[in-house]
């Protein structure tokens, strides 16, 4: 090879080195710069994530239901509180009916439910919903629209259950009530001196107490020839809307040994209770009992002394109502005092069975106290119950015990008054009271109380004096029962609440000679009562200290009471504030205001919650949340409790926020615009000039070639691994310069660069495509087409990566209103918790991808199922023209 040769030779490998290097140089400063963008993005992301968790939280710890469904009743969202208070997981719920959890028997509240959200931008209510176990539960509800782009979109809301709370307080007022009912019935009983006439009254107590159609008494008796039991209706009382049994042949002189008297007797000589409701009766039940009417029977055995003489029952001819064991107990007590006065007017000669008869009266029940005393107040009978109650057997207390030595510690102090400035101080009275004071002020009328005892009975009854002797005085000088409620002592030194009845003993002259007690453990009514005493003291708390404006408004529109922070957002002394109008502290004040206030009042038509700006007398305007809610103290006590929050710098923050997320989503926009301009402009160059280069190097390699001598095989053997080395090197330019930006985007299009992308994933990957479409050409912008094909690459790496696929399936529709892309595989699927995790920067850049063309990047998974990925685009922003 002569010198000139040689000296070309080196030009030429130099050159090829040169060229190598300059391309390994472009490559590394594009992945240098896709790395920083990467990283700048990520960061956004993350504080993005970040915010979204806090909210998340936030919303799944709240202890009530919170969702979010849209005006047709699909759930959109709701908390895990969900499966704690209904069982269900919130994955059961969304995208069902809201209606499907509504308790059946109460389908007409969905109806107006779905309704009255569509009428009312805030609405609020009592609903029943049905848990997973199918029981029916109570609940609380508040919802408020929600507006996107000054149009509701949907409704969120919150649900609090009170099935508990509603269940103690029915069960509470009834138990009071029927314990009352007893108390009444048995003074009549003792009372009487005809004991037919004091039964028939006690059984028209009972049964008005009950709320039962019939109530009546049958009495056991023996056939004269055949020597059976035998019973027969002998009393009865009955509604006027209820047919009257006691002339039923059918029902007199029944045998035990009959098909029904063998259900019943075997139960009563137990000393329990018979109960049914009509669905459960037995074919002998049936016979006896359908043809009155009877939906739910129960019946109580009459002893006197050991000897089965009777029973009790009440009949329920509208429902199917079930009794309770509290009410069995105290009914219980009523056969019992029935039966013993019955044995002992029909023994009235024989002590001895008197008192036998008067210990099954009051040893009847286990739950309630019934003793007497002398009118020393000496303890001269102590039942059961009592012994339950105090503590104390018989042997401790009759005869060596007083009354009153049961019940110290009665005396309480008076109540304090208000403070000066109308905030309840502590030691006060109640807040209802309170209010009952401030409000009969500013309407020059007092709210009268509800008493079964007139005020000067009460104070003769006793106040804050010693209660035993004050009941004593009163109950001899005007031969009544009185009712309190005292603190008594047990054996153990125990402090108990005690419902405590005591009545009088009346001989045949009409004078007193002793009395008689029932009483009742009311100690868990006590705290509950205690529980809601606290819970105002915690309210006063909240009204001193709270950051909110408050404020409470009468009837007639004037106000009763303001905190501090209210007088602090309208810059008004609350001395200038109580006793005048609401609308006091606005600027614009006349009466039509007034007079429209006071209609909403009565029609309880204020909005629960509204936003708005209040116009205030100094001239600023503040923009506030306005909280509505009506408080009911008593029957005739009734308030607008209104709760003003300032959310100027909430508003500012919102608009900040508002500004900021924009800002990031044009700032995410930009940067995709910039990288894949600088692809564009990289692959263009490494195509147009470095492919240029590299084939003139070719072919001057292919002319080197052909001027060397054919007899030297070293160098042609030499440009032969040359040439082959330049090919690899065009080649690798051509796939560089197509991954960056494939040329077949921007001159056939989107599908067509699909297509493509799609045979070069199958060939290196071995995973078949199958790619479909519905247009054949698409009139997409630059951008549009760029995010679609750059989601489809990002989901191909995807499942190259992760998901062990065997095929592919890719489709492209359209929509009347938006452009589709999906793409689904058949390998092990992906994790809820991989999808959502922040660390999957992939999924996370795919859905920032779609957002900004107002898409929407939707992933589903199951396991060894697949995986799908669905890309939406509004045609709106992406209009699609078939050709």
């Amino acid at each position: 090879m002569s010198a000139p040769e040689i000296e070309l030779f080196w030009l030429f490998l130099i050159g090829t080195i040169a060229v190598i290097v300059l391309v390994i140089i472009i490559v590394a400063s594009i992945i240098v710069n896709n790395r920083k963008l990467l990283l700048a993005q990520q960061e956004k992301l993350e504080e993005i994530e970040k915010s979204e968790k806090i909210y998340s939280d936030l919303f799944n710890n709240i202890p009530d239901i919170a969702y979010v469904h849209s005006f047709s009743g699909e759930i959109i969202r709701i908390n895990t509180t969900v499966k704690d208070v209904l069982g269900y997981e919130p994955e059961q719920l969304v995208g069902k009916s809201i209606k499907s959890v509504f308790a059946p028997e109460y389908d007409y509240e969905a109806d107006y439910y779905l309704k009255q959200i569509l009428a009312e931008e805030k609405t609020s209510g009592i609903i029943h919903l049905k848990g997973s176990n199918e029981e029916t539960y109570v609940f609380e509800y508040k919802n408020s629209t929600i507006y996107q782009n000054g149009k509701p979109s949907a409704i969120r809301g919150i649900a609090r259950n009170v099935t508990e709370r509603i269940k103690v307080e029915k069960e509470l007022k009834r138990k009071d009530f029927l314990l009352e009912a007893v108390a009444e019935a048995t003074n009549q009983l003792l009372s009487s001196d005809n004991y037919i006439n004091g039964i028939n009254k006690a059984l028209a107590i009972l049964g008005s107490a009950t709320d039962v159609d019939r109530v009546y008494i049958f009495e056991n008796h023996i056939h004269p020839e055949t020597k059976n039991l035998l019973m027969s209706q002998r009393f009865e009382w009955c509604k006027e809307s209820a047919v009257p049994q006691i002339d039923n042949l059918e029902l007199q002189n029944l045998p035990y040994d009959s098909p029904i008297g063998e259900i019943i007797y075997p139960i009563f000589s137990r000393g329990d209770t018979y109960s049914r409701i009509a669905r459960n009766y037995t074919q002998p039940e049936y016979e006896i009992l359908g043809p009155q009417g009877i939906l739910s029977i129960i019946i109580l055995p009459i002893y006197i002394g050991n000897r089965f003489w009777g029973f009790i029952g009440f009949d329920d001819c509208q429902t199917e109502r079930v009794w309770t064991r509290v009410e069995e107990s105290i009914l219980l007590a009523a056969a019992g005092s029935i039966g013993g006065v019955v044995g002992l007017m029909n023994v009235e000669n024989q002590l001895i069975e008197t008192n036998t008869f008067l210990k099954s009266i009051l040893e009847s029940s286990s739950f309630i106290a019934v003793l007497s005393c002398n009118l020393e107040c000496q303890i001269t009978y102590w039942n059961a119950g009592a012994e339950n109650l105090f503590g104390y057997k018989w042997e401790e207390i009759v005869n060596v015990k007083k009354l009153h030595e049961l019940f110290e510690s009665n005396i309480q102090p008076e109540p304090t008054r208000r403070g000066a400035n109308g905030a309840i101080e502590a030691g006060s009275p109640k807040l209802e009271e309170s209010l009952t004071l401030q409000s009969s002020r500013l309407r020059g009328a007092r709210f009268g109380g509800h008493s079964k005892v007139s005020d000067g009975a009460r104070r003769r009854a006793g106040g804050s004096e010693d209660p035993i002797p004050a009941m004593k005085k009163f109950i001899i000088s005007e031969k009544k029962s009185v009712s309190r409620e005292l603190i008594g002592t047990t054996k153990n030194n125990n402090q108990i609440w005690i419902n405590f009845t005591m009545s009088p003993i009346i001989d045949k002259t009409g004078k007193v000679t002793g009395f008689t007690i029932i009483g009742e453990n009311i100690s868990k009514r006590k705290q509950a009562e205690e529980a809601l005493r606290k819970s105002e003291e915690l309210f006063r708390t909240v009204w001193e200290n709270s950051a909110d404006g408050m404020r409470l408004v009468d009837h007639d529109g004037r106000i009763v009471m303001v905190n501090p922070a209210f007088c602090n957002l309208v810059k008004i002394p609350p001395k200038k504030l109580i006793g005048q109008h609401f609308n006091i502290p606005y600027r614009a004040q006349n009466q039509k205001d007034i007079e429209i206030f006071r209609q909403r009042f009565e029609e309880e038509s204020f909005q629960t919650r509204l936003s708005t700006t209040i116009d205030l007398v100094q001239g600023k305007d503040v923009p506030v949340e306005i909280s509505n809610s009506f408080i009911k103290f008593g029957e005739d006590n009734n308030f607008l409790l209104s709760v003003f929050r300032d959310v100027t710098e909430r508003k500012l923050a919102e608009k900040q926020i508002r500004e900021s997320q924009e800002s990031l989503r044009k700032l995410s926009a930009h940067l995709q615009n910039v990288r894949e301009k600088e692809r564009t402009e990289i692959a263009r160059e490494i195509h147009d000039e470095l492919g240029q280069l590299l084939t003139t190097l070719n072919l001057d390699m292919s002319w080197v070639e052909s001027m060397l001598p054919k007899n030297d095989r070293s160098v042609t053997e030499r440009l032969k691994i040359m040439s082959n080395l330049l090919d690899t090197t065009i080649a690798t330019v051509q796939r560089i310069s197509t991954e960056l930006r494939p040329a077949l985007l921007d001159d056939l299009g989107l599908i067509a660069a699909i297509e493509w992308q799609a045979k070069e994933f199958q060939n290196r990957s071995g995973i078949k495509c199958n790619f479909s479409y519905d247009q054949k050409n698409l009139d997409l912008d630059k951008d549009q087409s760029t995010t679609i094909f750059r989601i489809f690459q990002e989901t191909l790496t995807n499942v190259a990566r992760h998901s062990n696929a065997s095929i592919v399936d890719i489709s492209l529709k359209q929509t009347n209103d938006e452009l589709i892309l999906k793409i689904t595989d058949n390998g092990q699927g992906i994790s809820k918790e991989k999808i959502y995790d922040p660390k999957s920067i992939g999924i996370i850049g795919m859905k920032e991808r779609a957002s900004i063309h107002n898409g929407v990047l939707d992933i589903k998974s199951k396991r060894n199922k697949g995986t799908t990925v669905i890309l939406r685009i509004p045609l709106m922003m992406a209009e699609v023209n078939p050709k």
